[in-house]
């Protein structure tokens, strides 16, 4: 991911949409740096997957370290309709840097 960008970021799941009641996105570097609940905007469920588009303001809440790159976790943690929690593992993305910090 691009800092300042906005990126649709797809996340494949092993549940239907009827399947889940409740949800959330977490990015961490070190610490939570963003958090998406699944009724937030730019969240969409379908079956088998989640679609996220972040904004240039989210996007820019992450490092990109001082050599230009760094790495964000991103986990997902699901309520199922039967009352079931389930929490994916944390999948490592690179964060690079962009040439401008302003939101357009």
């Amino acid at each position: 991911m691009r800092r300042g960008t906005t990126p649709t970021i797809t996340i494949d799941i092993p549940y239907k949409v009827s399947e889940i009641d409740s949800g959330r996105i977490v990015f961490t570097q070190g610490c939570k740096v963003l958090e998406k609940t699944l009724t937030d905007s730019g969240v969409s469920l379908s079956n088998y997957q989640i679609e996220l588009v972040l904004t240039q303001a989210e996007t820019l809440r992450f490092s990109s370290g001082p050599a230009g790159q760094a790495y964000a976790k991103l986990q997902v943690k699901l309520k199922l309709a039967d009352g079931k929690v389930v929490e994916s593992t944390e999948d490592m993305f690179p964060v690079t840097k962009s040439s401008t910090e302003e939101v357009i």
